[in-house]
């Protein structure tokens, strides 16, 4: 028995069959009729000497030599894809623009020395950075705007993204020093900031939307307390939250990546919450999952990683 390594579509038609179970339904979806399927296949198992799928009334599944095919068959596709891309790479040699986004602040400066550290290695690549949302993150990458980002994990919420888990931060309760609740915290060891119990506040939430990622955090620290949410005020960013924050109109929820945006810290109090555990968010780089990654794009993942950790991006 011998297979023609280089005939790809012969895989490809095989594949389709097998995840259709249906000769008619993996035509359509191949754009060819139903007979010349059909023939290709019956073409295909006599060439191979060995039947790859039993035909029965209520349909068509693979034999255990099809189940080998098949195996084979995607190992050989990926590592085409593979070889393709590769050659493409080297074909573009260096050049290349990684474009970043990032719901994290970070100076100019340190964007500078990103910019510079992946041009010393690979001549002719840029890296640009644009600051944005954590929900603009996903259409941002499924629209090609960006090739990576930088942000909370959103694999839950997405099963097509990869999110690369670097450093986890406390998610806050930020509130103005008015209205005294200091003394009503909490000082729990280990933790970096005082404990507060969110039951004992008054309503005066300002919340997040549904469209920002920290509101599913929000709605679950309410759910184990066993208290309604009812917000004061309803706002579409954490930028807003903070902003109205600062002009002593209530509290919100922010991570504490975003402290940074805040401007007087000293008239606020900051305290980490969460009935059974601490909560915490998760930061990371975040691209498609079906994103086969350059080498530029991975010494740049290596980087912003190390910038992350020592606290340069979002401290």
């Amino acid at each position: 028995m011998r297979i023609k390594m280089d005939d790809l579509k012969s895989f490809t038609y095989v594949l389709a069959v097998a995840e259709c179970k249906s000769i008619s339904k993996a035509a359509e979806l191949l754009y060819i009729s139903q007979p010349s399927l059909s023939r290709f296949i019956s073409s295909l198992e006599q060439e191979l000497g060995i039947l790859l799928f039993e035909r029965k009334s209520n349909g068509i599944s693979l034999t255990e030599a099809g189940e080998i095919y098949v195996e084979y068959g995607k190992e050989i596709k990926r590592l085409n894809s593979t070889m393709e891309h590769e050659l493409k790479e080297l074909q573009l040699s260096e050049e290349q623009e990684i474009h970043v986004c990032m719901s994290l602040s970070a100076s100019l400066l340190l964007v500078m020395e990103v910019q510079e550290k992946i041009s010393k290695k690979y001549i002719g690549c840029k890296a640009s950075f644009s600051n944005v949302m954590a929900k603009e993150i996903l259409p941002g990458l499924k629209n090609r705007t960006y090739d990576l980002a930088i942000g909370p994990d959103l694999s839950e919420k997405d099963s097509s993204i990869v999110f690369d888990f670097i450093v986890e931060d406390y998610m806050l309760l930020a509130v103005p020093k008015k209205y005294m609740m200091l003394q009503k915290a909490e000082k729990r060891e280990g933790e970096k900031y005082p404990w507060m119990d969110i039951s004992m506040m008054p309503n005066e939430f300002i919340i997040q939307d549904n469209s920002c990622y920290v509101r599913q955090e929000i709605d679950q620290i309410f759910e184990e307390y066993g208290k309604e949410l009812k917000p004061k005020m309803i706002v579409n960013s954490s930028m807003l939250a903070m902003q109205t924050l600062e002009r002593g109109m209530g509290f919100c929820f922010i991570s504490e990546v975003f402290l940074p945006y805040i401007t007087n810290t000293k008239d606020i109090d900051f305290f980490c919450i969460g009935k059974n555990k601490v909560k915490k968010t998760k930061t990371g780089i975040i691209y498609l999952k079906n994103k086969i990654l350059s080498r530029q794009e991975k010494y740049c993942i290596s980087v912003l990683k190390e910038k992350i950790i020592n606290g340069e991006i979002g401290a």
